[in-house]
């Protein structure tokens, strides 16, 4: 009986011998990297984290707050200051002499931001809360940046530049 040869093995060595373009790439991480879909997936969800965080400030301070000054404030925005492990918390006043007290309502909000981070964490299903940067905005914000001069200030007290 004559030995048989299969043709596909000649087929596959010639194939072999050939660079190809994804050669010596893992294939998983190829397909990470190509994937933008990713980074949109994890700038969506810190949107909606973002939101939640605005959204829990504002019901605290407005509800549960004693000082008058913060039950007086507006949660204007919460972005991410540069990643969401800390957040700038963006607040505005409509109350007439707001901008002339920046300075007690700032240090008012230093002294609340350990009790708003328990609250977030209470009502905020998350491995660690952020560290919220806050930012006082008065009611006719002159520039676009929304930061009027106004300085910005950490959990800790110490004060924060450009976040």
């Amino acid at each position: 009986m004559k030995p048989r040869t299969n043709s596909r093995n000649s087929n596959w060595k010639q194939f072999c011998q050939q660079l190809g373009e994804g050669d010596g790439v893992d294939p998983r991480l190829a397909a990470r990297q190509s994937s933008g879909s990713r980074r949109r997936e994890d700038d969506r969800k810190t949107q909606q984290f973002c939101q939640q965080v605005a959204h829990v400030l504002e019901a605290v301070l407005t509800g549960e707050a004693r000082d008058a000054d913060l039950q007086d404030l507006n949660v204007a925005s919460v972005v991410p200051a540069p990643h969401a492990g800390r957040l700038l918390v963006t607040v505005q006043s409509w109350a007439e002499d707001a901008l002339s007290r920046w300075s007690v309502i700032d240090e008012k909000l230093r002294r609340a931001a350990p009790w708003l981070r328990s609250e977030l964490a209470a009502s905020i299903s998350r491995r660690r809360i952020p560290e919220l940067v806050f930012q006082f905005v008065g009611p006719n914000a002159a520039t676009d940046s929304g930061r009027d001069g106004v300085p910005t200030y950490g959990d800790s007290g110490e004060e924060v530049g450009d976040a």
